[in-house]
């Protein structure tokens, strides 16, 4: 398995409602890469993967770098799945720890 398919892997198991820094994400792949890396991974990931739950790690939607509408829409995903969304920013109380998503997938298997 890639590297990029192990990090798809990951995102189809970041829980509805929840949310986890680019760079926390990466650290967490069987090789660990960067935040830069995983952002550039996550413009090129398939259909259906829940790329609105990976932002930058204070809740900025960095995706609003290259496209503002792109930001707003991953915002307003997270508020669909009961998010708080304030100025501009998930909520700090829906993010995921290295240590919690490492524990969530761990049960799983």
């Amino acid at each position: 398995m890639t590297t990029q398919e192990n990090l798809y892997q990951l995102v189809a198991q970041i829980p509805r409602g929840r949310w986890i820094g680019y760079g926390d994400l990466g650290s967490c792949c069987e090789t660990p890469i960067s935040g830069l890396i995983v952002g550039r991974f996550m413009h090129q990931c398939p259909a259906g993967l829940p790329w609105w739950r990976v932002i930058g790690r204070d809740g900025t939607p960095l995706i609003s770098k290259l496209d503002a509408k792109l930001g707003l829409e991953q915002l307003q995903w997270l508020a669909e799945e009961g998010v708080e969304v304030r100025d501009g920013r998930a909520g700090a109380s829906s993010r995921l720890t290295v240590e919690e998503f490492v524990t969530s997938i761990a049960r799983k298997m």
